[in-house]
């Protein structure tokens, strides 16, 4: 389609609304931003999507209840998974100990073939962050999102990280059973977070 016939829109381009003055609208069929009288795409991206989402905004999201604490459990919930990461390479260190034979050079280690114990066990505690957290983090935020109450979320997202973090010092201090009563503690407040979204959508 050309662009000189945007000057008398056929019935394929009717939809596209141009305000005199007012820059470029949001084509409620086609999707795409066109400038009056030239038809070529708009370069105001950020003012289209502005229309597409008036109420996608950080002061929208910080006043719903609940996710000042989600992202402030979030924060809590990343570091804490970087530090355990990133123990694992400290454990090496101390242990004196490599896997890679580059690493093993520059440092003066012994070079193996598998880890450590002591570093197997570290990773093992990143790893369940790893398939637990992220979860969590989702879940969460979809929580928030549908309106869950108040109360239940700030449960939830306290139990949640306070459980996550006794968790990864019980397992790197080999603590039993006090490891696994945290893992279910941790998995109780997903659940949690779970039922309160399908209650919400279902309602």
């Amino acid at each position: 389609m050309g662009a000189g016939n945007l000057d008398k829109p056929g019935p394929a381009v009717k939809a596209l609304l141009v305000r005199p003055g007012a820059g470029p609208w949001l084509s409620k069929r086609s999707g795409c931003c066109y400038i009056a009288r030239t038809g070529l795409p708009s370069p105001r991206v950020p003012q289209a999507m502005n229309h597409l989402f008036p109420n996608l905004s950080s002061n929208v999201l910080l006043s719903m209840p609940g996710f000042r604490l989600y992202a402030l459990c979030a924060i809590v919930l990343v570091i804490k998974m970087h530090v355990v990461g990133t123990y694992t390479a400290v454990v090496r260190s101390r242990l004196k100990l490599q896997l890679n034979p580059e690493d093993a050079a520059l440092s003066g280690a012994q070079l193996v073939e598998v880890d450590h114990p002591e570093v197997a066990r570290v990773q093992r505690a990143h790893r369940n962050d790893l398939e637990n957290i992220p979860v969590f983090l989702i879940l969460g935020f979809i929580a928030v999102l549908v309106g869950a109450p108040v109360l239940g979320l700030q449960l939830s997202f306290i139990i949640f990280t306070a459980a996550r973090v006794a968790h990864s010092i019980t397992y790197l201090t080999s603590l039993q059973p006090w490891r696994s009563m945290s893992f279910g503690v941790g998995q109780l407040a997903s659940l949690a977070l779970m039922v309160m979204i399908l209650i919400k959508l279902v309602s």
